[in-house]
């Protein structure tokens, strides 16, 4: 999640980096993003200062007193992060950010998605984010997946368009497990949205069902709130870039739009919809 590799101590010069790269000499782009610091910086490294004020970092500073890369990363995720707060991507705003991008002396796919959608290269970032992200997760070791993205492009991350009972049978068998345990509210959790279970054509597949997990263990909703939070939630649970770039890619989907919210029919012959994250 955010912050996890920088010391409180060091707020300041996170503040003044995040100033130098994305407060433009028009302003702020968006005021989303001194409300998103704010939050940040107030709740994660008990500082506040005044964003539409504070000094800008000289880089070659933060470059030397960020020794780690992981360190780095973070502050790059964060800028990355205020990118997607804007709907467009203002031109002086990723160039900023590329060149802080080479002045840390590092490359990410959350970097390589936003650059896409800056440059309204729409479809071809939401298949990077899809592979990216957490949804693209050891993929290689999954023929039947690779296979359907292959015939059905992105939204065989999203949706079972080949039948698979033994899959579906996975599913269906938690409802023999105790009442009100995670298994058995799991169940009821799929079934309130679609009869239809992965493995099920026309049914979520199972990346997103394991995604459903988060929802039922959290209680968070399917709206977009309780997508955003699930979404945070899942980032702030775990260690890696994967799951940060697919919080990244939720704000944007739900607050600016820039990657599209997925929507399919449940089944072909039916009008019912099923929500896509």
């Amino acid at each position: 999640m955010f912050l996890i590799h920088n010391d409180p101590r060091d707020a300041p010069l996170l503040a003044g980096a995040l100033v130098a790269a994305c407060r433009l000499s028009t302003g702020w782009s968006s005021p989303l993003q001194v409300q998103w610091l704010d939050v940040l910086f107030r709740r994660l490294l008990d500082f506040e200062c005044d964003f539409y004020i504070f000094d800008p970092a000289l880089p070659i500073e933060v470059r030397h007193r960020l020794s780690s890369p992981l360190q780095r990363l973070e502050l790059l995720e964060l800028m990355v992060s205020l990118e997607m707060l804007c709907s467009p991507i203002p031109d002086a705003l990723r160039c900023s950010v590329e060149n802080w991008a080479d002045i840390l002396e590092l490359e990410s796919d959350a970097l390589t998605v936003v650059r896409e959608l800056a440059r309204d290269g729409y479809s071809q970032a939401t298949r990077h984010w899809y592979q990216y992200s957490w949804f693209g997760q050891d993929i290689q070791q999954q023929r039947q997946l690779i296979q359907q993205l292959q015939n059905h492009g992105t939204m065989a991350f999203m949706l079972t368009f080949e039948s698979n009972p033994q899959e579906a049978e996975r599913w269906h068998q938690l409802k023999l497990c105790p009442e009100f345990s995670l298994g058995r509210c799991m169940h009821d959790f799929l079934l309130s949205i679609s009869p239809l279970v992965p493995g099920d054509i026309g049914g979520a597949s199972p990346i997103v069902a394991s995604h459903d997990w988060i929802h039922v263990i959290t209680g968070y909703g399917i709206d977009p709130l309780g997508e955003i939070a699930t979404a945070a939630y899942t980032a702030s649970s775990a260690r890696t870039s994967k799951a940060m770039l697919a919080f990244l890619g939720t704000i944007s989907i739900f607050e600016t739009s820039l990657l599209r919210y997925h929507t399919a029919q449940l089944d072909p012959t039916t009008s019912s919809q099923y929500p896509l994250y």
